[in-house]
């Protein structure tokens, strides 16, 4: 028998997770059966734009593996560890920010269905509600979300 599931991809370091996230995840799992994000554990380590990340991998990783639609997660290093991945993975569907619609990214050669996910909706029409935002505005609070689902 075949096996005819859809197997998703959404990549990034989903630090401070917020509802934004959420309601991002929910629309990835409208479109495949098992939902895979590749985790990255620190982006400012390549790129100085981005901020460290507040939490530790693994408590990334447990928030995340507590959310209904995640189904697995696997942490990466770099972008050239992300492409790695991205190869070795049977990948149906990756999701990007429409932020990313005409511009360069990590393994576009390999011809993997992109679907673009609005991030104005997701973040809730406000620059509060994302993660940088927060993370930028206090390096020291932290934000736990008990029983999410």
């Amino acid at each position: 028998m075949k096996n005819n599931k859809i197997t998703g991809v959404i990549a990034g370091n989903f630090d401070v997770i917020h509802p934004g996230y959420i309601h991002l995840f929910n629309q990835c799992k409208k479109h495949c059966d098992k939902l895979l994000i590749f985790l990255h554990e620190d982006p400012s380590l390549e790129r100085e734009s981005k901020l460290k990340p507040i939490l530790t991998v693994e408590e990334r990783i447990l928030i995340l593996s507590s959310l209904n639609q995640v189904d697995e997660i696997i942490s990466y290093k770099t972008e050239a560890e992300l492409l790695i991945h991205l190869k070795n993975n049977k990948i149906d569907i990756r999701f990007l920010g429409d932020d990313y619609k005409n511009k360069n990214f990590t393994g576009m050669e390999l011809n993997i269905p992109i679907h673009f996910l609005n991030k104005i909706l997701y973040y809730m029409h406000s620059e509060s509600r994302s993660s940088f935002f927060l993370r930028s505005r206090s390096r020291c609070s932290c934000i736990f979300i008990e029983n999410i689902l």
